[in-house]
């Protein structure tokens, strides 16, 4: 997805989560609420889902482009383009 048309090619037509889905991801989650983080979020579509349940939302993607596309609706939300597999040293706060 490091190309410019498929990076707004997926922006556009990635369908949403089912809100089943959301509700259990919800349901599960009793822990802290002060980090969430959406590794590999792309253009952010579960990242604003997060941002309603997190005090802040970092989304991670090491594609340029479809963090160029990403969501910014939620004042709550930073993209990072990094490697989601190497998340050492996120911490809360």
């Amino acid at each position: 997805f490091g190309h410019e048309g498929q990076a707004r090619c997926y922006a556009a037509f990635r369908p949403d989560y089912p809100s089943a889905l959301l509700r259990s991801i919800w349901d599960r989650h009793t822990g802290a609420k002060a980090l969430g983080v959406d590794a590999c979020c792309g253009t952010g579509k579960l990242t604003v889902a997060l941002a309603a349940h997190f005090d802040k939302v970092l989304g991670v993607d090491r594609s340029s482009e479809q963090l160029r596309h990403a969501d910014r609706s939620a004042a709550n939300i930073e993209y990072v383009e990094a490697d989601s597999t190497k998340l050492a040293g996120i911490e809360e706060g």
